[in-house]
């Protein structure tokens, strides 16, 4: 299984947004995000697609194959 890499942490901190902020957004607890955030799980599909919507990216804006 590829591993991914994730700029999710780059793009909080640079929009200056809480991971609490994506969490009640989703309906999340705090800690999913912060788990995907510190590439502690990977996010499902689904959540990562939600995640993608919510900041108004696409996906592979967020992840991408890490090589």
């Amino acid at each position: 299984m590829k591993k991914l890499n994730s700029n999710l942490e780059a793009i909080i901190k640079s929009r200056g947004i809480k991971q609490k902020w994506i969490a009640e957004k989703l309906n999340v607890r705090p800690s999913t995000i912060s788990d995907i955030v510190q590439n502690k799980s990977v996010p499902s599909l689904a959540l990562a697609l939600a995640v993608a919507r919510v900041l108004d990216l696409k996906i592979e804006d967020i992840w991408t194959e890490r090589i």
